[in-house]
């Protein structure tokens, strides 16, 4: 079994569904941070989804994230599993996403 620590970084785009960490196959992940910062000009609207067997799950959101500020998304550890999709949406150009994962693997490699 394989412990992969990951660190996931995206930029958001005025209305374009991101997604951010896809889970790989025979895999789980631990996310125990997404971190968003906005250095965009102006305030910003972010929506965290999950999706999971083809169903899309609203997770978290942040209305009016000021120019300059930043906020914590996870406040414990969320865990999704195989195939499951971390997606976030920004009505405007300059947020700044960070994932930090554990990876859990069955396979060794």
């Amino acid at each position: 079994m394989a412990n992969i620590y990951k660190k996931v970084n995206t930029d958001l785009i005025t209305g374009t569904e991101n997604t951010v960490y896809t889970v790989p196959n025979n895999s789980r992940a631990l996310i125990k941070s997404i971190h968003i910062y906005n250095e965009g000009a102006g305030s910003a609207d972010v929506t965290v989804k999950i999706e999971s067997s083809g169903v899309t799950y609203f997770y978290d959101n942040s209305s009016a994230l000021a120019a300059g500020s930043k906020e914590e998304f996870v406040t414990n550890i969320l865990v999704l599993q195989e195939n499951d999709k971390l997606k976030c949406l920004s009505d405007i150009t300059g947020p700044d996403v960070t994932v930090s994962l554990l990876e859990i693997n069955r396979e060794d490699k």
